[in-house]
């Protein structure tokens, strides 16, 4: 029902981000925070558009059950084999003097 409206504030939040980090009036540290939200949207999302069908996979008794459990593990699977096969995977560390900046 609200997907749409978490659509544009994702928009929004990323527009305003690269303007300010382009005048430089953004903190990394912040950018970082908009950049893991930019990658909780798409899990947010599902999860909303999940959640109004959950009343009808219930009726489904057994079969809606195994079918979530298996599409579960399939997208688990998916996400592990498309990780190893990129050579392009990074991942952000934080230093001492990020943390105490931010402190």
């Amino acid at each position: 029902a609200n997907v749409g409206g978490v659509a544009i504030a994702m928009i929004l939040l990323i527009l305003s981000k690269e303007l300010l980090a382009k005048r430089g009036h953004l903190p990394q540290v912040t950018q970082f925070g908009v950049l893991y939200w930019s990658g909780m949207y798409i899990p947010i999302v599902v999860a909303m558009s999940a959640g109004q069908n959950v009343v009808a996979a219930m009726s489904g008794g057994m079969l809606g059950l195994i079918v979530s459990v298996a599409s579960l593990i399939g997208t688990v699977l998916v996400i592990r084999w498309l990780n190893k096969s990129s050579g392009d995977y990074e991942s952000y560390e934080w230093t001492t003097e990020q943390t105490e900046k931010a402190a």
